[in-house]
Parts: C-alpha cells; sequence; structure tokens
C-alpha cells in the first residue's frame, strides 16, 4: 500500500533495511536504554529483500522478540546489582542533557552501562530532592543523604516493575509487531504512518475543535512530579470540584480496575491517558494541604480550546488586532463545508476590524499543522486571489495550489509570528505571505515540513490506517520548505530549538528539491525590513526578559552534575529560572482587551470567560507577543510616513 502510494519510495535495498531495523530498535527502546549500536549491526537479528517483500509474517518482529527479552533481563540485573548498595555521589560525574533530548544508542554494553550507571544516579538524586522539597531552601549534603536508602529502593521498585511489565504483558507480542509496522512506515518519511483506531481517533480530535476529554491538562514539574495545569470549565473534572491546579497526580486507574503509579510513566502522561482510549478514570490525588483525595471521571466531548481560534485587541500606542491559530483544523464529519479554521479566523478578523485595528498579528508558533485545503483558505483572507503552491504528485506531475477567491478580508500591516513548532500547513500560509511581501515574518526558522499526507485504511477488517506522504509542496518561487524551514524576516529568539527537534535530524527526511513551474502572480512591493530588524534587535539585546532567556538557555545546555551538593545547587537554580520565566513577565506596551461582540457574550457565559481570561494573562505575560507587538507598531508608523 505505501509503495503503491508514496511519493517518492526508497529503494528496497540494504540502506532501507539498515533504516527500518534501525528504526524499530529505536520505536522499542526510545531512550536507547537495552539496544546499543553493536546490536544494529547484528546479523541474527536481520532480514532480507526478500522477507520483506513476502506476504506473509515479517521474520524481523519475530526475530526480535526473544533478543528483546533478553536485553529486558540483563537491564534488570544491571539495575538490581547496581541499587543493592548504597550510591555514594563523590564523583564528579554529569550527565548530559542531550541524552534527553537527542536519541542515540551506546556504542556497546560497557557503554550502556555506564549511560544505565548515570541515569540511576541521577534517578536517585531527583527522588533525593522530591523528598526533601517540603522541607525547602538550604539542606546539607548529610541531611540530603539520608533518604538516599528510600530513594534507591524507590528507584529499584520502579525501574523493575517496568521492565517485568514489559517481560510479562500479554500483549508483548502485538506490541513488537505493532514498533514493526510503525517503523516500517516511518522507514519511507518521518510523516508516513501506521495508526491503530485508537491513534487514529486521537488523530482526528487532534485536528478538530470538539474532542472526547476528562476535561484536565498536565505538566511535569523539575523535581519529576506530574500535576495539574489547568481544568477545563464544563468538564468532568471542572463539574466534580475536586481537580484542582497544582494537585499532585498520583495514581491512576482506568475502567478495568488497573491503577498505574504515575512514577512509572516515562512518557508525556496527557498523551499516555489519551492513548488509553478510556471513557472513565479514577485519579488519586495529592491535594495542597497533603491530603489525599480520590476522585472518578467520565470522559464527554468539550471544546478543545488548544484548537480553537482566538481574536483580541491589543491597545497601547497602536491599536492592534492579535489572533492566535494553534491548528489548521476541519470538521471532518460534518455536512457543512464552511466548519474549519479559514471561516472562524475569517468571523474573527471582522470582529477585530470593526474596533479599528491599525495592524494584525497572526500568531502560528506551535502550529503543527492541519488540512493544506484550510491553508489555502487562511492564505486567501489575506491575498487576492492568485497561485499559493505548487503540488508534486507521485507521477511527478506539477500541480498549483490556487486562492480562487477575489478580494480579501483583511489588507492592513500583517505580522506572522512563527516558531520551530510551526511546521506544515503553518509553514504553507507563513511561505505563501512572505513570497506576496503580503506579511512580516517574525520568530524563529520553522520546522521544515514540505510535504502532505493521506490517511487510508489497511483493509476492511479494521486492522488499522495508514497516513501516507503522496506530495511534495513547494512555494511559488519553486523552493521548499522541506528540511529548510520559513526563515523568519526578523528574529526573535526564543527556546524551541532547544526542545523541538526538526525535521532534518530524521535520518528518513526525504531530501529538499526545488521545481520550475511558470506562475503568474503580483506581489506586493517590497517591505523595507532592514529599518525595523535593527529596532528589533535594539531592544531585544538589552531587554532584561529576553537577557533571562538567554541565560536560560546556556543552562539548560550544561550537563546535569550528580555530586550531590553539586546537583542540589544545579536544581535551586533551576527552580529559580522557571519562577523568574513564569512570574515578573507582564508586557508594559499594552492592555489585552476583548472586542465588543465577545464582550456581550462573556458576560452570559462563565464558560467562555473562564478560557478568555486565561488566554488574555498569557497573552499579556508574553516577552514574545510584546516584541511582535512593537514590530507591528514600527511597521505601521513607517507605513504613515
Amino acid at each position: 500500500m505505501i509503495l503503491e502510494n508514496h511519493v517518492s519510495p526508497p529503494k528496497l535495498d540494504e540502506g532501507f533495511l539498515f533504516q527500518l531495523k534501525s528504526g524499530l530498535l529505536t520505536e522499542l527502546d526510545p531512550y536507547g536504554l537495552y539496544f546499543t549500536e553493536s546490536d544494529l549491526k547484528n546479523d541474527s537479528i536481520s532480514i532480507s529483500i526478500v522477507n520483506l517483500e513476502g506476504k506473509g509474517e515479517c521474520r524481523l518482529a519475530s526475530l526480535l522478540m526473544p533478543f528483546f527479552k533478553k536485553k529486558l533481563i540483563e537491564a534488570d540485573l544491571f539495575i538490581a546489582s547496581t541499587l543493592s548498595t548504597p550510591l555514594s555521589f563523590i564523583k564528579d560525574d554529569s550527565v548530559s542533557t542531550h541524552l534527553f533530548r537527542e536519541h542515540h544508542f551506546a556504542k556497546n554494553k560497557v557503554e550502556l552501562r555506564q549511560k544505565w550507571k548515570q541515569l540511576i544516579t541521577l534517578d536517585v538524586l531527583m527522588n533525593i530532592q522530591r523528598l526533601t522539597q517540603p522541607n525547602a531552601t538550604s539542606i546539607d549534603s548529610k541531611t540530603l543523604l539520608s533518604f538516599e536508602k528510600i530513594a534507591r529502593n524507590k528507584v529499584l521498585e520502579r525501574n523493575r516493575k517496568k521492565i517485568k511489565k514489559f517481560l510479562e504483558s500479554d500483549k508483548f507480542t502485538t506490541m513488537v509487531q505493532d514498533a514493526f509496522l510503525k517503523s516500517l512506515a516511518h522507514a519511507f518519511d518521518p510523516h508516513t504512518e501506521y495508526f491503530s483506531e485508537t491513534e487514529m481517533k486521537l488523530f482526528q480530535s487532534g485536528l478538530s475543535t470538539t474532542a472526547p476529554s476528562f476535561g484536565f491538562e498536565l505538566k511535569r514539574n523539575n523535581w519529576g512530579e506530574v500535576s495539574i495545569l489547568r481544568v477545563v470549565p464544563g468538564s468532568s473534572a471542572w463539574n466534580s470540584n475536586e481537580v484542582h491546579k497544582g494537585d499532585i497526580l498520583l495514581q491512576v486507574r482506568n475502567a478495568k480496575g488497573e491503577f498505574s503509579d504515575v512514577d512509572d510513566f516515562d512518557v508525556d502522561p496527557d498523551e499516555l491517558i489519551k492513548s488509553w482510549g478510556e471513557d472513565q478514570i479514577e485519579l488519586k490525588l495529592k491535594k495542597a494541604d497533603g491530603k489525599i483525595a480520590t476522585v472518578k471521571l467520565f470522559k464527554g466531548k468539550i471544546e478543545s480550546v488548544e484548537n480553537r481560534v482566538q481574536g483580541f485587541v491589543l491597545d497601547g500606542q497602536k491599536k492592534i488586532g492579535y489572533v492566535s491559530l494553534p491548528s489548521f483544523y476541519k470538521e471532518w464529519n460534518s455536512e457543512n463545508s464552511n466548519e474549519g479554521c479559514s471561516n472562524d479566523l475569517a468571523k474573527e478578523i471582522i470582529k477585530l476590524k470593526k474596533e479599528g485595528i491599525e495592524g494584525l498579528i497572526l500568531d502560528l508558533r506551535f502550529n503543527g499543522g492541519g488540512s493544506i485545503e484550510e491553508a489555502i483558505d487562511v492564505t486567501g483572507i489575506f491575498i487576492d486571489g492568485g497561485p499559493v503552491a505548487v503540488v508534486k504528485t507521485k507521477d511527478q506531475a506539477l500541480l498549483t495550489l490556487k486562492d480562487s477567491n477575489r478580494g480579501s478580508v483583511y489588507d492592513g500591516p500583517l505580522v506572522v509570528m512563527v516558531n520551530g513548532a510551526s511546521a506544515s500547513a503553518s509553514e504553507f500560509v507563513a511561505a505563501a505571505l512572505q513570497d506576496y511581501n503580503r506579511a512580516l515574518i517574525v520568530g524563529t526558522s520553522t520546522y521544515g515540513k514540505g510535504t502532505g499526507q493521506i490517511v487510508l485504511p489497511v483493509n476492511s477488517n479494521n486492522n488499522g490506517f495508514i497516513k501516507v506522504t503522496m506530495e511534495k509542496l513547494y512555494r511559488i518561487t519553486g523552493r521548499t520548505n522541506q528540511k529548510r524551514g520559513v526563515k523568519p524576516d526578523i528574529a526573535i529568539p526564543d527556546l524551541t530549538d532547544e526542545f523541538v527537534s526538526k525535521e532534518i535530524q530524521s535520518p528518513s527526511a526525504l531530501l529538499a528539491d526545488s521545481v520550475s513551474k511558470k506562475l503568474f502572480y503580483t506581489a506586493l512591493a517590497d517591505i523595507e525590513k532592514a529599518q525595523l530588524k535593527l529596532a528589533s534587535n535594539r531592544r531585544t539585546v538589552h531587554d532584561q526578559r529576553f537577557l533571562r532567556l538567554d541565560s536560560m538557555r546556556r543552562f539548560y545546555r550544561k550537563a546535569i552534575p550528580l555530586k550531590i551538593e553539586s546537583f542540589s545547587n544545579y536544581f535551586s537554580m533551576l527552580d529559580r529560572f522557571t519562577n523568574k520565566m513564569e512570574i515578573g513577565q507582564a508586557a508594559a506596551n499594552f492592555k489585552v482587551i476583548h472586542n465588543q461582540f465577545d464582550n456581550s457574550v462573556l458576560t452570559i457565559d462563565p464558560y467562555r470567560k473562564s478560557i478568555s481570561d486565561e488566554s488574555s494573562a498569557q497573552i499579556r505575560n508574553s516577552v514574545f507577543i510584546d516584541e511582535a507587538y512593537l514590530i507591528i507598531s514600527d511597521y505601521v508608523n513607517m507605513i504613515k510616513k
């Protein structure tokens, strides 16, 4: 199926097989804790092209099962041996933060054991810090060490339980086979994917404005605890009146009565709970006063705040409209073709225009993409018709994507905010507006995805779905965003590149190329960027908030010390940095106000008011939006001269 539909299928040769094998080991071992580079070269878990093209069960998954179990047992024995005696924490050792941001396998068993020893030591130190945290501020190393045994036993129990769960799971075979299907798809390119039924539902809900949810979001704090980040108004969690921001999540119980300790979650807790597909769960929470509460929640369909277009007026030296577009959503099962983000965005802009705005900020930061049809329509809101992109299909045909609607919704000064997590459809829109000289692009370079996908059922027996890359996307100039991203006209420094992997880092990413197709379009006159860029740079190099960001960037790149006193100092500094970023960030250059229409709605709808107030606070406290506001204010002044 993938070979038949993929826009640029690779040759099924030894290079492809190595990519498949590497991907499978990575899928099973995302943190590089069990396999080594030597295992990649192990002929006993290798296959030939004949095996791959055969219609029977692929031998690679079968060969790997006993090998993986052997690796899990080896890790279990090493952990038990290492944690059977007290750890000293006296060596000047450290753990590179790259271990948590980039996947890599140890070269051999010796290096793997060294990696395990470092991570176990770090884990124990984290638990010591967590145990002493309530006693706060300055604690001497002797006191810290008094918690070593408790912390060590906790780490031992958790890691052995995790491995035991792998080994004794009746789903072990299914897990390895699913991992094989995922890695086979990813060997074609990082966006060709295998979805189970549950994963398909999650994919669709991620591109919709409504989704089934329990109504809470989680975050992991500096100490590794998972806490409630926010409670969604109107949800089961909200209506229970027992789930509050800041509560520490200890355990989750599913409908089958199975408890999972949050300490066992080695992935994003939010994503894990979503992936279960449960309609009912029970949470065990530690409240602010230390009491333990148990809350039963039911999943219900609620508005997905993360995906909804939101607009505000930023009122300062200039009255500027601000619109956040978190994804290019489309209501998949709706009979109304107008139910998508482009229609919502147009409505929001019309409301802002009635407020007399002098410029507009479109925020596409952290927008991972979505519907290309919606991206075409969003671009059309700002241009008066014309080509917006070129598509290359499997047969190498070049097709022109056009905004066929004459006229535009908004033709005033426009700034588009992007960052390293702006991908796909976001890059499509930013690139088109940049090529038309229609907008100033500000922020950091985008993700670098220049491909489009379609989702197909594997077969009629509910055996999952395949998302296949069926087209390459190009700018109207013929250049691609693939592995390059959209470069901002004016850079606003941020921290996304420290935490977000980009397309270029994926070993199976399609190569960047270009096309030549004669297109007829009328770009606006070049925007005089030099003066605006200079003014922005002068502000950011002296602004204490951006200086603090730069200090944080340097700090995050430092290795984490494993000597107990140094470790304690490291985390005290991390806490200080985090608190400084969360407190005192208020922007002094504008007030955030609602448009008149929204004001009338919010007075009678406390649910929407709660969401809107939360968004207003985030905008008000954002140094990045503050700088974008100053850039567009300068732009408006420049146009008026």
